[in-house]
């Protein structure tokens, strides 16, 4: 009887252990990022849909997205130790994107296009129970 209680409680013992390591382990499903071309591709598609480029400029905005993707992704690969200087090359990038948009899309267009940007940033924010009424202010 004294052997059977020892082997239930180091077979109780196990389990919680194996359920608690289980437990500590990431089980989400690692996504692939896109790469830049993926990227610039997706991008260049919604502006198309939502803005109306035609073609020659859907061909001029896919390569100024190219070539902000990768500026991105280089920038998202150097060092990580200033994140203010990281926030400010992530702004000059988007500063330079912007002004070559400016070139290319019509004034309508770049209005279109600034309002999408808008959109994006508020994009996955805010969430929990408040998301909708809350104005995003801490108490």
């Amino acid at each position: 009887m004294k052997l059977s209680r020892k082997n239930f409680a180091m077979a109780v013992l196990l389990f919680a252990i194996s359920f608690s390591l289980h437990a500590m382990t990431d089980h989400k499903p690692k996504r692939d990022k896109p790469t830049p071309a993926e990227r610039a591709k997706k991008q260049t598609n919604r502006m198309i849909e939502e803005i109306g480029l035609n073609e020659q400029q859907a061909a001029q905005v896919e390569q100024i997205n190219l070539t902000f993707a990768e500026k991105m992704k280089s920038l998202h690969n150097g060092e990580k130790t200033d994140k203010e200087a990281m926030k400010a090359s992530r702004e000059e990038l988007k500063g330079e994107r912007s002004a070559a948009m400016k070139q290319i899309l019509t004034e309508e267009q770049f209005v279109a296009f600034s309002q999408m940007k808008g959109k994006g940033k508020r994009k996955g924010k805010k969430k929990g129970k408040c998301a909708e009424s809350c104005s995003g202010k801490v108490d």
